[in-house]
């Protein structure tokens, strides 16, 4: 049985072999010979953020990112900004709670405090986002919890003004 580390390996051979899943709103993966996402999903993931974030944050977000890794902020910018958060089927503020759910599940303070920041013009409130994390203490462990709401309160006390953002259509982004 292959391992992991064989898997790892031959990934892009599998990428290059799968088919197109456009039609499903997903990565076209036909496009690894032309770089791993094509403009579309970058030009989207980078509106998308900075409808979640604001300009100037989505901006200093990203010099972050790149500073650590390019390719880093690539694929966040092209994959999970450009395909996963643009995907319909759910407003971006169930998607900002899910999200909260998951870091905090799994422990990522980093993750968590921008992800809390970009709920807030998600539509999510305080509220929201404190009910979130209390749901889900007996699942994941009040520390995990605990955790959770204290990077919740640094973020509301930061942000004490932090509104949802109307998007050209209506709806909260």
């Amino acid at each position: 049985m292959p391992g992991p580390a064989q898997f790892l390996l031959q990934t892009p051979i599998l990428l290059r072999r799968a088919a197109s899943v456009d039609s499903l709103h997903c990565i076209n993966y036909d496009s690894v010979e032309n770089g791993w996402m094509n403009n579309t999903a970058r030009e989207r993931g980078i509106k998308v953020l900075q409808q979640m974030l604001g300009s100037e944050a989505a901006e200093q977000t990203r010099e972050t990112w790149r500073a650590l890794s390019p390719d880093f902020e690539r694929y966040v910018i092209e994959f999970l900004s450009g395909e996963i958060w643009s995907r319909p089927g759910l407003e971006r503020r169930v998607k900002s709670l899910v999200t909260i759910a998951a870091l905090t599940a799994f422990g990522r303070p980093q993750g968590l405090e921008l992800n809390i920041r970009m709920a807030l013009r998600n539509g999510a409130s305080r509220e929201d986002i404190t009910e979130t994390l209390l749901q889900i203490a007996p699942y994941v462990g009040f520390p995990a919890c605990w955790e959770g709401l204290s990077i919740a309160a640094r973020v509301f006390a930061a942000e004490p003004n932090a509104s949802p953002n109307e998007s050209q259509d209506g709806n909260q982004t």
